[in-house]
């Protein structure tokens, strides 16, 4: 017989409750099982590591620096069991509006064919509030520039700049416009969502003119207002690919700032996989720019 687990955790667990009575409980074994467990291994190191008397339990000197090694090497596999354990549970990524556009599920299934980590996808309207809420672990943020970024205690990791592009009903004039400018933009109403920063009246602090808001609660209704024509749409070029309507085009902006593409998570509490899966997202990325 050599020494196994249950050998150092039987003394990991009395010398933590000083009593065999509560580490058998805290073991879910009884009493019998847990003192011969410690006798078994005492023959097998060789020496006295528990004094049993009728009114203690103490463990011996060398009983003590056993214990802490014993204590050591337990906690380290059960880290590992649970970042293992951890690693088959669906790794939660969210992301708001278009995502990544069309590399959206590319990205994923190429996750999928190389990790035993499954995706669960979600988009819920308001990302910060999912993340802060750790409804979702992961993701998939854009911020346009000179808006705040991530908060403390968000892990953040660059993927790309994003151009922005105008949502504009067929039936408004500038749809006849293969490109658009700020300005010309400026003179109509422009559709915001509440809950996203990609676009926002700050690309017009430095013109003349600035557009009238017209608030959106999610991206639906944010689409039907530019469906209407009520609004001209402000948004990332991603949207373009995910929320295609028969009466709505897009059209380059050929002067705004670019989104920054980030992938963000909490760091307290962070699922296992979220460091690689970030690491994977920046490498498909770089391999996928180099591309020709």
């Amino acid at each position: 017989m050599s020494v196994e687990l249950r050998h150092l955790r039987a003394l990991v667990a009395i010398d933590q409750t000083a009593s065999f009575t509560v580490a058998a409980a805290l073991l879910g074994t009884t009493q019998p099982t847990l003192s011969r467990t410690i006798s078994q291994l005492e023959e097998l190191v060789g020496t006295t590591l528990v004094e049993r008397t009728t009114r203690s339990v103490v463990l011996t000197e060398r009983g003590m620096e056993f214990a802490v090694e014993a204590a050591s090497l337990v906690g380290r596999l059960d880290r590992l069991l649970e970042r293992f354990g951890d690693d088959r549970e669906p790794l939660r990524l969210g992301w708001a509006w278009a995502g990544l556009g069309k590399h959206t599920h590319g990205l994923i299934r190429e996750w999928q064919a190389t990790s035993q980590t499954p995706i669960d996808a979600s988009r819920p309207d308001d990302l910060d509030a999912a993340l802060a809420k750790a409804d979702i672990d992961i993701a998939i943020v854009k911020r346009a520039v000179g808006e705040p970024q991530a908060p403390e205690g968000r892990e953040c990791r660059p993927l790309f700049r994003e151009s922005l592009v105008a949502a504009v009903s067929v039936s408004n004039p500038l749809a006849a416009s293969p490109q658009l400018s700020l300005d010309q933009i400026a003179h109509s109403t422009v559709a915001l969502c509440s809950v996203s920063p990609t676009a926002s009246l700050r690309l017009w602090d430095d013109r003349p003119v600035a557009p009238r808001p017209l608030m959106a609660g999610n991206t639906d209704e944010w689409l039907v207002n530019v469906v209407l024509d009520k609004a001209v749409g402000v948004t990332s070029a991603a949207t373009s690919f995910t929320h295609s309507h028969p009466e709505v085009v897009y059209r380059e902006i050929v002067d705004s700032p670019e989104v920054d593409v980030t992938i963000e998570w909490n760091t307290r509490g962070a699922h296992s996989a979220c460091p690689r899966f970030a690491e994977f997202a920046q490498r498909y990325f770089r391999e996928l720019t180099a591309q020709p």
